[in-house]
């Protein structure tokens, strides 16, 4: 099937990206301006031309009615719906949501504006249009429209079923690497988690380890580094490795930045499933403590092949008696969907717990205007799997004036503690549990399992 894609340009690039990558990835042809190349045509001529040689026309209106031809008081955008309804070709229109983040110079004024109002009405009288929101929800939207009660995120073959194990795991934070510290700008601005893990770490290491260089570390799951570079200036021998490639390279950065010898962070992305990753950079029983925080590990499906996988590398990498520890963010059973239990993230908001909803953060990112953080939380059952597992997506949207808004997806796990800490036991660790803001973790707000390895 040709589906051609009439739209505005830069204000709805990063959608018509979303929308190719989905209409390949199930083989069909996307005809678009993107692939247009020279002609010795006009330029009407040729896009027309190219509408009658598609089978079905997708609309994207944004908030800009678009350049028109010379000569011409409407704009190529419409002259090719029209067209195409001149045609009799099917033509699904998707108009953006008007809530929808976006940066105040893709916002048509004065004339062009009443003549962008007035070609959605005109359009919205021919055919249905649907609404968007994200580039994965209008991604999303057209495939359910073109392949009607048929289309399956299943059901689309051993390659895009790998592709999307793939993004259950670390990797997916790649997408967002460059905003993480400013999205999450606490971590370089206080001593936790640091501060709870060395008491932690004191508190279960024997007498001949009082001294942190003999204390040798594995931070599994280091992010951007800011545990690492606490331990660093600690003392302790630390090391360090991620799943995201993009995370590691900010990290390496963020060591230089503090005058941090970055050589033992891997700069080969290492997911936790990929026991010959480990082996290439570490030895066996190398460690007296890995850590997994900042709650990471829940990003790992708790099925066997991944959850247990990943648990069985870590112990391999621990010395007998040494320290597995993971956190986790506390959660709160809220129903079942689809027949299996449904955990929701909690979040402090002093005194008390709270289910966490959406929420918009503001921070200042140097040259760039104020920039805004909007995070919610989606929950449903993952359908990369043969067996029911709930998951939450964390929609993340980064806007602001003089920013294209870019929205990441990235799936999680909820995982409450006592769930962790049964796995870690079945993997075999003796467990010891901490409750968020209580004891030992009393300044961190993540529940805590400190796992040891048997001799």
């Amino acid at each position: 099937m040709k589906v051609f894609v009439s739209s505005t340009f830069d204000d709805l690039i990063d959608y018509r990206e979303h929308v190719l990558r989905a209409l390949t990835r199930c083989e069909e042809v996307y005809k678009g301006m993107e692939f247009f190349g020279s002609s010795p045509r006009k330029t009407l001529d040729f896009c027309l031309q190219q509408v009658k040689a598609s089978d079905v026309v997708v609309c994207l209106v944004g908030h800009r009615y678009g350049s028109r031809p010379p000569g011409s008081d409407i704009s190529f955008t419409e002259h090719e719906v029209n067209h195409a309804l001149e045609l009799g070709l099917p033509v699904h229109a998707y108009f953006i949501d008007d809530e929808q983040p976006i940066p105040p110079r893709y916002f048509d004024v004065g004339p062009d504006h009443a003549a962008l109002a007035a070609f959605k009405q005109r359009l919205a009288e021919q055919v249905t249009p649907a609404w968007f929101t994200t580039p994965p929800d209008l991604a999303m939207k057209i495939m359910i429209d073109l392949y009607g009660g048929d289309y399956d995120v299943r059901e689309g073959g051993q390659e895009i079923q790998e592709e999307a194990a793939a993004r259950h795991r670390e990797s997916a934070y790649d997408s967002i690497a460059e905003w993480y510290d400013h999205w999450y700008k606490d971590h370089w601005c206080n001593r936790e988690p640091f501060e709870t893990l060395r008491a932690l770490v004191s508190k279960h290491s024997d007498s001949t380890k009082a001294n942190p260089s003999n204390i040798k570390i594995l931070d599994t799951a280091c992010g951007t580094g800011n545990t690492y570079v606490s331990f660093k200036r600690g003392g302790y021998d630390i090391r360090g490795c991620d799943g995201s490639g993009k995370m590691l390279a900010k990290a390496t950065r963020n060591c230089e930045g503090h005058g941090i010898d970055p050589s033992g962070i891997v700069r080969d992305p290492i997911n936790w499933t990929d026991s010959e990753g480990y082996e290439k950079h570490f030895g066996n029983a190398e460690f007296d403590v890995l850590l997994n925080t900042a709650n990471s590990f829940c990003h790992v499906p708790p099925i066997a092949e991944y959850m247990d996988a990943a648990l069985a590398n870590f112990r391999a990498l621990l010395k007998p008696g040494g320290l597995l520890i993971i956190d986790t963010k506390r959660c709160i059973r809220a129903g079942e969907i689809e027949g299996v239990p449904l955990y929701k993230e909690l979040r402090y908001l002093a005194p008390d717990w709270v289910i966490r909803t959406a929420r918009e953060e503001h921070c200042q990112v140097p040259g760039l205007d104020n920039v805004r953080f909007h995070t919610m939380l989606h929950y449903d059952v993952d359908p990369a799997f043969p067996v029911k597992v709930p998951r939450a997506l964390i929609v993340l949207t980064v806007h602001g004036e003089g920013l294209m808004p870019q929205t990441a997806v990235v799936p999680y796990y909820p995982l409450p503690v006592e769930k962790l800490g049964r796995r870690m036991a079945v993997a075999g660790f003796a467990t010891t549990v901490y409750r968020a803001m209580e004891g030992p973790a009393a300044n961190w707000k993540y529940d805590i399992v400190v796992g040891r390895k048997g001799p």
